[in-house]
């Protein structure tokens, strides 16, 4: 949540201006503007025609080359989170690649719950996938993280923020409509473009997403690192008695040696 910092300075700078503004939080999960919303359309094509077992020999070359050819990284994530069936993808694509077998080795046995906790809030519906995500989306990603942070950033700067796309009719409307007046194939939040896109200037709505990123990278490895290396440290993981610690430091040391990879 490395965006909160960049959350706070915006409502600072709005602040100068007004008392209450409008944000765009919602309109993502409300209007399908997640990349991994696509998740559902590709894992189907790719399962389609790759074979379990060759899956499992492209990972590994996948992983190495990622390491030094950037442009395979998300080729590399997508990989990752493709299960066995569309619910697994589900399962995985909205825990952020984080599978409950991988967190099953990562924590420690008394910080586990989520062999029960996760499969039980994807538990298959007769909505559509897309549903299901964009509904998982809003009770866990905007209620524990995204409103969270537009909330007491705002309030630290003294701002009122309003989500118009958060009102619950809209939400029944749009759930009313077929998937892919939203998302279709490689096209995200389709309707919202579609209607809006007279207003804008030729490809700005094609434009790459960008969240409110901050370069967390750089700072981890200049202005932050005694820190990082501290808070990280064998003793220090032992001792939060959250993470397995030898797992810890592998994938911390992954890290370091090559930066921005999947994992």
């Amino acid at each position: 949540m490395s965006n909160i910092l960049s959350s706070y300075f915006l409502a600072q700078n709005v602040k100068r201006f007004v008392k209450v503004a409008l944000t765009g939080d919602g309109a993502d999960e409300l209007l399908g503007g997640y990349n991994r919303y696509k998740m559902p359309f590709y894992a189907q094509q790719y399962r389609r025609y790759c074979p379990p077992w060759l899956h499992q020999g492209i990972n590994p070359c996948v992983d190495m080359l990622a390491r030094f050819v950037k442009p395979l990284q998300p080729f590399q994530k997508m990989l990752h989170n493709i299960g066995k069936n569309t619910q697994e993808d589900l399962l995985n694509t909205c825990t952020l690649g984080l599978r409950a077998e991988w967190l099953t080795r990562l924590l420690l046995p008394i910080n586990n719950q989520t062999s029960t906790i996760l499969p039980d809030a994807m538990q298959p519906t007769s909505t559509s996938l897309l549903q299901q995500m964009r509904h998982f989306d809003r009770r866990f990603t905007l209620e524990g993280d995204m409103l969270v942070k537009t909330d007491r950033m705002s309030m630290l700067a003294s701002i009122e923020c309003r989500t118009p796309f958060l009102a619950k009719n809209l939400w029944t409307f749009v759930d009313t409509l077929p998937d892919d007046f939203l998302v279709k194939k490689t096209q995200t939040k389709r309707l919202l473009k579609d209607t809006f896109a007279p207003y804008f200037p030729k490809g700005f709505l094609t434009n790459p997403k960008h969240g409110f990123e901050v370069p967390v990278e750089y700072w981890l490895n200049h202005e932050l690192r005694t820190d990082w290396q501290t808070l990280t440290s064998p003793d220090f993981v032992r001792d939060q008695g959250i993470f397995e610690p030898q797992l810890f430091e592998a994938i911390l040391q992954n890290a370091q040696r090559h930066p921005r990879t999947y994992r």
